[in-house]
């Protein structure tokens, strides 16, 4: 499988705004199966002499397929997919109107002759006039389908292409210009603050670039605590999660709140902590346990759609914040004075998109 990975930054006038990456996949299998007399069920398949055929007569059919190796796609944050390619007029003497539709089913990587019939999701048409159209290109959004199967576990997805109207002796799917794009949508207009890097923990603690203050509840808590985020940031979606890292070996509590407040050596309003807290929790729903079970430094909260979290009632585009709270008791690193209780993790701006 050929994989290409493109910043969003590269392709700000094709892809939409919120998108981290786009990869592209080019297809494993390019094969044709044909059908004669035509009874909606192939009898042979073409790997070589002309895989991309596509062939409509009143006696036999020909239809293209490709196949697209997924089985190492990151299907957490996927968030849309487009297929792209070419039909192309093989036969100088090849004329008039022609129609095709496209298909999307689940396939296994290899060319069969049943992959005539493979039931699907039809996700667009084209239509060309050879020969003052010597081809056709196509870019079709198959979000849905492609979704569905990588959700479900597909390891390989298929496009189909048959021709539907009008007399068509030589068409070809060509492989050179086809590609799967799969875009990836981590989180929108948001980013990371209050960290406990810079020696602004209480007591002049520093933790590592980008986590919590140091801490003294679970692996790697020279560290400091690391809340990241992943995922698309639609409820509707519901791809959205945190995953804490470096953290306690017992539980915590995500907070979620509408403003940010920052004070640069702890806040004085948390006595006993020798972390920093910059989330003001002032949203509904604005706690939830997060259980990392005994001995263990990482966990994970993706259910945005329900409670206690639900929606945040802020406008669409507008931030929230969150940050993860843990005990951290006998810190001599405290806030105001030796003895810390409380512990915190960096926090996360998200721009919730619904």
């Amino acid at each position: 499988m050929n994989r290409t990975l493109i910043p969003i930054a590269a392709l700000a006038l094709a892809a939409p705004l919120l998108a981290d990456y786009i990869e592209i996949l080019t297809p494993d299998v390019t094969a044709s199966a044909h059908d004669e007399p035509i009874d909606g069920s192939g009898d042979s398949v073409d790997t070589f002499a002309a895989p991309g055929r596509i062939q409509l007569s009143p006696t036999s059919e020909d239809r293209a397929f490709q196949e697209f190796d997924v089985s190492a796609v990151d299907t957490f944050d996927a968030s849309a997919a487009w297929f792209k390619g070419r039909i192309t007029a093989t036969d100088a003497t090849d004329v008039g109107l022609r129609t095709f539709e496209f298909t999307v089913y689940d396939a296994d990587g290899v060319a069969h002759a049943s992959d005539f019939e493979i039931a699907g999701v039809v996700i667009g048409t084209a239509q060309y006039h050879p020969p003052s159209d010597p081809h056709v290109d196509f870019y079709l959004d198959a979000s849905g389908a492609v979704l569905t199967l990588l959700n479900s576990g597909a390891s390989d997805i298929g496009l189909r292409v048959r021709c539907t109207s009008g007399s068509s002796p030589g068409d070809e799917l060509s492989s050179p210009f086809a590609g799967l794009e799969i875009e990836h949508c981590l989180f929108g207009l948001s980013g990371s603050f209050c960290f406990g890097h810079d020696g602004n923990c209480p007591g002049g603690a520093a933790g590592a670039p980008g986590h919590g203050c140091p801490h003294g509840a679970g692996p790697d808590g020279a560290d400091g605590a690391l809340l990241t985020p992943s995922g698309n940031a639609q409820f509707s979606d519901d791809s959205f999660g945190f995953y804490l890292s470096s953290g306690p070996s017992s539980l915590g509590l995500l907070i979620q709140g509408a403003s940010p407040i920052n004070y640069p050596f702890g806040n004085p309003n948390v006595p006993n902590s020798a972390g920093l807290f910059c989330v003001t929790p002032s949203l509904r729903g604005n706690v939830e346990l997060m259980n990392l079970g005994l001995g263990s430094d990482e966990a994970a909260i993706d259910d945005f759609q329900g409670q206690p979290f639900g929606a945040t009632a802020q406008p669409a585009g507008s931030s929230t914040y969150y940050q993860f709270w843990f005990r951290d008791t006998g810190n001599p690193n405290a806030n105001p004075a030796p003895g810390a209780e409380f512990n915190f993790s960096n926090a996360v701006e998200v721009a919730w998109i619904d």
